[in-house]
């Protein structure tokens, strides 16, 4: 009798369950109609029985191994709350996913840029060749097509693409191999490249006369699919062995229909087992062997997204995403996840406090926890499509107010690398001050990594696993002001073409490169110190290094593994490298520590602070857009009062308010040489800092604490928070956004242009060209950017105005009578010549500095 024949009785008899039993009779039936093709029935049935035995034994192998994984891991996390410093469960737990001090444990976070950095410090070669130029197209076209080539098996004598070829492959198997370990099944596949299909493109296909039609669709798919297929090389995933023209078909489908579902298919086929399990996610996508480069070029422009460099490198980004979830939480993240939340909810409704969120199901603590791990999934990101105007705005004006965005920062933060410089100063010197490390190479580390000269110290740092985002992602600088970012076409291009031209990426790579480096070379300097003596806190120091280390679960042992290593020496320094440390965990705790600590000293937008915005809503919805446009650039305030809120924290009370009084001096001053050098850019002279009788200008003062901490950008965007005749917009805009500011600004404008009748009774005949050159200076693109800003004014917006503006003189003459009533004088005079005299910096001792008018 066949197993098939079978199955019913062991259901009946409680040998296996229905679920099971539907299982078993799915993958004998698929077998044996394969079999049948070229065996007797009798033989087709008993290796099919066979088959489907193996298969399951094999898979139940598999489940064991991973439930095992699981329970250990849920057994670890319990065990690692109970060593977390913080008050809170849930905080314990979101420790897990986004750096905390308080947490002596691994992060999810962390672990991620840990795995990007290594990885892309093997390639980064082959990025620095094709990263994207200013058109946001892969460089060295022809190259990166001739590597696509190599990774497809064709020979193309490039070699330069076949060494590219051969390193990429390297770290996709080592990926492979470690997504495995940690609870995934994929098998090894060579000549691999990543593919990512486009849900979209493929919901395309299809349509006749606005209706879509299923198997049109398919047709469609297949259409532009198979010609490209090595039909030769593809296994069928249920049998191992050729596809038969019949599987072939089942194959494409289940791809297509998977693909045009985003993956919500379930067991649509034995090919593709669904999408449960985070470890079960990436089978699908090796299916699939293209005959050649070309080919897989051609399905690639009809079908997929991105570039073949995007595609490296996004392929690198997902891994790291998905190992260092299941390293973390086992082979099913959600399940631990809700295992974890569902403990904490129950510690804390059992606890002995009054109020409890968790007793009467309103806790905050579970929320915010449920939205950092679903944003660090990726799901937070990913827009919704309203099904009416209650849920959100139609896509294409989400879309729109996306990409308003996107040109908002284009125009606005081209001046931002100067606060970005004087505050990562500060917040590099008062990280250094905090962890035990010494403060005297700062500036000259920044240097090192922006000098064109300095290749070496740059190359250095991407060895040793400090990262090179900039190359590899796109709109880097404006994460720092707001955090997730949006990718509507050509605007977060032209977005991402000014913070580069503005410098403001190399200044934060640099800062945190310098800040890594120093770090590492500090460890490298000192690893002839036991634990003990690395125990001695220095002076002036908050904390020793040994405590540093301490927080991030560092012990003797580790720290023993770590200076044995063998380091890498440059410039007469060695340096710490991780992946000379013998023992993994070691290594990896070396690394999130760098990396966690890096965070504090040159700030962005958090994890935590991210997913606190998209707590109101998915993007494509009402609440989302409208909080979007209203905490525009306002993440980096919020970041750095979260990351030094809670290093702060851990302090005894009188340490904390001497440390958070250095810590605001130290930003009053970063901010208060901000807003000279800004008053310099607008063809002023610098700002007294004293009034007429020698004390301290509060006025000043107030300006340049809010500049340093990370309020300034925002007063400079919105006119709320400096003393700006041209930025007077008041707070209700400061509240709603740069998007708010513009809309003001365009109401004043049109007000401006149109004629009217003025406050005192007189009648305005408008002046449209006073308007537009006002809006022009605003918002055109880069028009902001800080070494171009002071000549774009005076050569290009002062020369249309003298044009077209009849009030032009008038305003000229306020904005002078402006400084002079606030003792600056102008030491470039309105208009398109050049400057009369160089800034007068003694002005800033003093008003009895000040010089006089037209001098």
């Amino acid at each position: 009798m066949s197993l098939g024949a079978c199955i019913p009785g062991m259901i009946e008899r409680g040998e296996l369950t229905k679920e099971e039993g539907a299982r078993m009779k799915k993958l004998f039936d698929d077998y044996e109609r394969h079999y049948r093709r070229t065996m007797a029935p009798d033989a087709a049935a008993s290796e099919a029985s066979v088959r489907t035995l193996k298969e399951l034994t094999a898979d139940a192998a598999l489940k064991r191994r991973r439930e095992l994984g699981a329970i250990a891991q849920r057994g670890r996390a319990l065990e690692d709350l109970k060593t977390y410093r913080g008050k809170s469960t849930f905080a314990g737990i979101r420790a897990m996913l986004a750096n905390d001090p308080r947490a002596p444990y691994e992060n999810v976070d962390l672990a991620m840029q840990r795995l990007e950095n290594d990885a892309n410090s093997r390639i980064a070669d082959f990025i620095n060749r094709h990263h994207r130029d200013f058109a946001g197209q892969p460089r060295d076209k022809a190259g990166l097509l001739d590597m696509v080539r190599e990774a497809h098996g064709e020979s193309t004598g490039n070699a330069r693409a076949a060494t590219f070829n051969q390193t990429i492959q390297d770290v996709f198997e080592d990926n492979r191999l470690r997504y495995n370990a940690a609870g995934g099944a994929v098998g090894k596949l060579d000549n691999y490249f990543p593919h990512k299909w486009s849900t979209q493109k493929v919901r395309n296909l299809g349509w006749v006369d606005n209706v879509y039609e299923p198997e049109r669709g398919y047709q469609d798919y297949r259409a532009i699919v198979m010609p490209e297929l090595d039909v030769t090389r593809m296994r069928d995933p249920l049998t191992g062995g050729e596809l038969t023209a019949e599987r072939l078909d089942e194959t494409l489908r289940a791809a297509y229909l998977n693909t045009r579902s985003g993956g919500l298919m379930g067991e649509a086929s034995a090919a593709f087992r669904g999408a449960g399990a985070l470890a079960n996610r990436r089978d699908a996508e090796r299916f699939l062997h293209f005959k050649s480069a070309d080919g897989w070029m051609r399905v690639h422009e009809a079908l997929g997204e991105g570039d073949p460099f995007t595609a490296v490198t996004e392929h690198i980004r997902g891994m790291a995403r998905d190992i260092a979830l299941m390293e973390r939480f086992g082979y099913n993240p959600d399940s631990t996840m809700r295992f974890l939340i569902d403990h904490a909810e129950r510690q804390e409704a059992q606890g002995g406090e009054r109020m409890s969120g968790a007793a009467l199901h309103m806790s905050g603590g579970r929320l915010w926890t449920e939205n950092l791990y679903r944003y660090t999934k990726g799901e937070l990101n990913v827009p919704i499509v309203p099904e009416g105007l209650t849920q959100g705005p139609p896509v294409e004006v989400a879309r729109a107010v996306a990409g308003t965005r996107n040109l908002l920062s284009s125009a606005l933060l081209g001046s931002a690398t100067i606060s970005a410089a004087t505050g990562d100063l500060m917040t590099n010197m008062m990280a250094r001050k905090f962890n035990g490390l010494p403060e005297v190479n700062a500036v000259m580390g920044y240097l090192k990594q922006l000098n064109p000269a300095s290749a070496a110290d740059r190359k250095l740092a991407i060895y040793l696993g400090l990262g090179m985002r900039d190359a590899t992602r796109s709109l880097t600088g404006m994460s720092r002001y707001y955090g997730d970012l949006n990718k509507a076409g050509w605007t977060a291009v032209v977005a991402d073409d000014v913070l580069r031209v503005s410098l403001l990426n190399k200044v934060t790579e640099a800062g945190q490169r310098a800040f890594g480096l120093d770090f590492l070379g500090t460890l490298g300097e000192r690893r002839g110190l036991t634990w003990d003596q690395m125990g001695k806190r220095d002076f002036g120091k908050t904390f020793s290094l040994q405590e540093t280390m301490a927080r991030y679960g560092i012990d003797a042992q580790m720290w023993d593994s770590i200076r044995s290593s063998e380091p890498v020496r440059s410039g007469g320094a060695d340096y710490i490298h991780a992946q000379n440390v013998e023992n993994p965990q070691a290594a990896e705790r070396l690394m999130q520590m760098v990396l966690g600590e890096t965070q504090a000293a040159v700030i962005e937008t958090t994890p935590q602070v991210r997913a606190g915005i998209a707590m109101v809503g998915r993007p494509g919805t009402w609440q989302r857009e409208l909080t979007a446009n209203s905490l525009q650039f306002k993440g980096y305030t919020f970041s750095m009062m979260q990351l030094w809120g809670e290093r702060m924290s851990m302090l005894p009370f009188w340490n904390r308010a001497r440390f958070f009084a250095q810590f605001f001096t130290a930003l009053t001053v970063a901010g208060a040489v901000s807003l000279q050098i800004r008053e310099m850019l607008k063809s002023r002279d610098m700002r007294p800092m004293v009034d007429e009788n020698g004390a301290p200008d509060p006025f000043f003062w107030k300006d340049a604490a809010l500049q340093g901490g990370g309020l300034g950008i925002l007063g400079d965007l919105t006119g709320a928070l400096t003393r700006d005749p041209l930025r007077e917009n008041g707070w209700a805009e400061f509240v709603a956004g740069p998007f708010g500011s513009a809309v003001g600004d365009l109401a004043r404008a049109g007000a401006t242009a149109v004629p009217h009748k003025l406050s005192d009774g007189d009648w305005s005949t408008g002046n449209p060209g006073k308007a537009a050159v006002q809006l022009a200076g605003r918002y055109v693109p880069g028009s902001n950017i800080w070494y171009t800003r002071t000549a774009f004014q005076h050569f290009v917006l002062d020369e249309l105005s003298q044009a077209i503006d009849p009030t032009y003189l008038e305003s000229q003459q306020r904005v002078q009578q402006w400084a002079n009533d606030n003792h600056q004088g102008l030491w470039w005079q309105p208009g398109p010549q050049l400057p009369h005299r160089g800034p007068n910096v003694a002005n800033a001792a003093g008003p009895q500095y000040a010089l006089p008018q037209g001098e």
